[in-house]
């Protein structure tokens, strides 16, 4: 795959997550596919688990590592989705200031349960101020 290809590969993803059109080699004489990170994704774990267990990574931890990253794209919730309906629930009944204050303790509390992303629930009013 081209070196320009891949870099606009990571900054589609990094603007549009999920959402992003990537593109990525068929397989056929260096043909590229495209479509959604979510559509791609589940079709390139399994090569990534390969590669990490050639490359010396236990097998069992390869799969837990990447199961996560599966559930994410199964369940559409990155850090970044999560942030953006935390803060459109948390408007509904703060001003902006006091919704990012919340947001970041939120964020924080949640980083350090070390819960995977995809399990966090937005944030209801209940939230302490």
């Amino acid at each position: 795959m081209p070196f320009e290809t891949a870099r606009g590969n990571f900054y589609r993803a990094a603007r549009s997550g999920l959402r992003a059109q990537i593109c990525w080699p068929s397989g056929n004489h260096g043909a590229l596919t495209g479509g959604s990170a979510a559509e791609l994704l589940p079709r390139l774990l399994p090569l990534a688990a390969a590669g990490l267990v050639s490359a010396g990574v236990d097998s069992e931890e390869a799969d837990q590592l990447l199961s996560v990253i599966d559930r994410r794209v199964s369940s559409g919730q990155t850090g970044a989705v999560w942030q953006q309906r935390a803060l459109t629930a948390m408007e509904e009944y703060a001003d902006r200031r006091t919704a990012l204050r919340l947001l970041t303790h939120a964020y924080t509390e949640l980083v350090a349960s070390g819960a995977p992303v995809h399990t966090w629930r937005t944030p209801t009013r209940s939230v302490n101020r």
